[in-house]
């Protein structure tokens, strides 16, 4: 819908398509940041489960994946288009559709155009929203646990899983 109300009011289809993802990409590798560094927590205090660093590896392995993706993708733009062109077209080909190869070229000129837009520059705005939204979140969480009489620090965090350890 952003991309949607960003062209309509005549904004360049690259950075429109900034727009529509970026804040909701941003928001969420925040959120996976934070998961990952309380998990780590965990790790350092010995409160984990096999099945948890199990998880968190291959969270990791997963993050790890596909930033060395979209790197490659930045790295290696000539190769790209054909790629995306085999995918589509083997999408296509299971939906029994016929490719749309000129709209697909144009999806990825749009968003070359808006990584461009990124490495220029363009996520200075977004990446301290989404920092702030998560932080804003976390605090909230945190007066609701105070609010409800229990108050939220490390100390009540070791006690409560040595309880349900024991």
């Amino acid at each position: 819908m952003t991309y949607v109300w960003l062209r309509r009011r005549g904004v360049y289809p690259g950075a429109a398509g900034l727009g529509g993802w970026l804040p909701i990409f941003l928001n969420n590798a925040t959120l996976a940041v934070v998961s990952l560094a309380g998990l780590a927590v965990f790790l350092v205090l010995k409160k984990s489960s096999g099945v948890l660093v199990v998880s968190l590896r291959l969270a990791i392995l997963i993050l790890a994946g596909g930033a060395r993706f979209l790197l490659w993708c930045l790295a290696y733009r000539e190769k790209l288009m054909p790629m995306a062109m085999a995918i589509t077209g083997l999408i296509a080909k299971l939906r029994h559709k016929v490719q749309d190869r000129p709209a697909n070229e144009a999806a990825i000129e749009h968003l070359l155009e808006g990584w461009d837009g990124l490495l220029q520059g363009g996520w200075h705005g977004p990446v301290p929203g989404a920092l702030l939204t998560t932080g804003f979140d976390m605090l909230t969480v945190a007066f609701l646990f105070l609010a409800a009489g229990h108050g939220v620090n490390m100390r009540s965090w070791s006690a409560a899983t040595e309880f349900h350890n024991s």
